[in-house]
């Protein structure tokens, strides 16, 4: 069981003080909170539980050097670190979440440059997420906001479980293969060292040695290939979009698909961008579906595949140059906007398959918050602190979970098997998973240092998964007992019964001259 520590900063900047205090004094505001908490740790079968400790501040406006113009971030930035830099202060702290009301019924900005004051009326009623810990919205502070609001707010950012991938990377070593997949008619390559460091680096360095060890990337261009079938291929030349349901034979039916070229023990997850040909133009693939009983068709550029990757699609650079189709072959130009949406889709598939959702900077509806909404301000290449924050709590307790299971089924393999070999390298792995275990339980729940608890974890549930797939101890699973005995019967038994006959023959013989012997020593004895 490990204990996660979560503190809740709410500041309410007002020039009626008296509103602002009114405001954040709900105590009953909090008991959502106590059941969102305890729901929680109910999903997570008492394996995790999480300490939450609200704080409530008030302050009053103050004239600053901020002006409210419409961008957005730039004005939260100047506000939270010139004018509250203690603000600023809590939202770059691990488990801290900064929540902040800004009245505008009684409150405008100054500027020192000009003398007429703002207004702050461009942000009214939308709920604001920033990159780091700090959520803040502007308007009329009301009662029950909390209660209507702030704990929605919460459970879609701090507490929302992770989604589900069917796409698995290895958390030792994992490898990111991506290849370029040249369409007929098409001869085009890139420089992934160079893409790499412009469009990967940033989600590399938030997750590489954090969620997964040492990610390696590799790369390869590829032509003549395709995507689906002939057949659905000159429909395609036609319908000018592709529909996900074409794409169910993706792996089976391609003839270019190969392991990645990087040695590894990990399963390489793939990723293909596949170039379009010039003839076809702008493809998309449509993902038709229903919410809520309503059909739905989803645009999209790109596309995962279970227990493989993702493909995206780009468009061929000669559509936008509307140059001649030539055979020479062309390097794509790294600093391209084609390339640059080319890996937010990347990025975005990327983020599905570490369990966040993909790259969506719309302003969405807040659930069960009435009109308000909520927008997320982050870069589109990376991940949020608050979301790396959600990543390592998720990958605590999944480790946690599975760990737990690997050792239940060597235990359960060990009494089910009597003869079991416990060679040396298993019984390793497994001390060394119990002692890195214990170390990561220690870090969680008293050092309260969560980054060692999930490497810890993260190396727990590496060593188990070693001990519990060990080969040595695959002969013994399927070697049992009542193995051997069905394996080796047929070959035992057409030699058994003559045996066994043979020995009842003789058996009996044994029988009746021993009582022909009794009876005739009786017969001496009366005589």
């Amino acid at each position: 069981k490990v204990n996660f520590s979560i503190t809740i900063s709410a500041h309410c900047i007002s020039k009626d003080k008296t509103k602002c205090a009114q405001h954040l004094s709900e105590e009953e505001a909090e008991e959502p909170l106590r059941k969102l908490i305890a729901k929680q740790t109910e999903q997570t079968k008492g394996m995790g539980s999480w300490h939450v400790e609200i704080k409530k501040t008030v302050h009053e406006w103050t004239s600053c050097e901020c002006n409210a113009t419409n961008d957005e971030n730039e004005y939260m930035t100047c506000v939270t670190r010139t004018c509250y830099p203690t603000i600023a202060k809590e939202a770059e702290q691990y488990g801290h979440y900064t929540y902040l009301w800004m009245d505008t019924s009684s409150s405008t900005t100054t500027t020192t440059t000009t003398t007429t004051t703002t207004t702050m009326t461009l942000i009214n009623n939308i709920w604001h997420v920033t990159s780091n810990r700090l959520s803040w919205i502007s308007e009329d502070v009301k009662p029950k906001r909390w209660q209507r609001d702030v704990w929605p707010l919460i459970r879609t950012t701090l507490l929302a479980p992770l989604d589900k991938s069917h796409v698995h990377i290895g958390m030792h070593q994992p490898t990111l293969s991506f290849s370029l997949l040249n369409g007929p008619n098409s001869w085009v390559g890139w420089n992934m060292t160079e893409l790499r460091e412009l469009y990967l680096r940033p989600l590399l360095h938030s997750i590489n040695n954090v969620l997964f060890n040492d990610i390696q990337i590799d790369s390869q261009v590829l032509f003549h290939g395709h995507i689906m079938s002939d057949k659905k291929w000159n429909a395609l030349k036609q319908r000018g979009t592709i529909r996900i349901q074409d794409l169910q034979t993706f792996v089976g039916s391609t003839d270019w698909n190969r392991p990645s070229i990087t040695e590894n023990n990990e399963p390489a997850v793939e990723i293909v961008v596949f170039v379009v040909p010039p003839q076809l133009g702008h493809l998309t693939v449509t993902v038709e579906g229903s919410n809520g009983g309503v059909n739905r068709t989803a645009v999209n550029r790109g596309f995962l595949v279970p227990r493989y990757g993702a493909c995206v699609l780009l468009d061929h650079p000669l559509i936008a140059s509307n140059q001649h189709i030539s055979n020479t072959y062309n390097t794509l130009d790294s600093h391209s906007l084609d390339m640059f949406n080319t890996f937010v889709v990347i990025v975005g598939q990327l983020r599905k398959m570490i369990g966040l959702s993909a790259n969506d900077f719309d302003t969405v509806p807040l659930a069960h918050s009435g009109s308000f909404k909520v927008r997320f301000h982050r870069h589109p290449l990376t991940i949020a602190e608050w979301e790396l924050d959600l990543l390592i709590r998720g990958f605590i307790l999944s480790d946690l979970v599975n760990t737990q299971k690997n050792f239940q089924d060597i235990y359960q393999l060990i009494e089910r098997v009597s003869q079991l070999p416990i060679t040396k390298p298993v019984a390793s792995f497994i001390a060394q998973s119990v002692t890195a275990l214990d170390h990561a339980l220690l870090s969680c729940n008293q050092l309260h240092d969560t980054y060692s608890c999930l490497q810890s974890l993260r190396k727990a549930h590496h060593l188990s998964n070693k001990a519990d797939f060990h080969p040595s101890l695959l002969p013994a699973l399927y070697f049992s007992p009542e193995f051997t005995y069905a394996v080796y019967s047929p070959y035992l038994l057409p030699s058994f019964f003559p045996v066994f006959m043979s020995f009842v023959k003789l058996r009996v013989t044994f029988i009746i001259v021993d009582a022909i012997a009794i009876a005739f020593i009786f017969l001496l004895k009366q005589n």
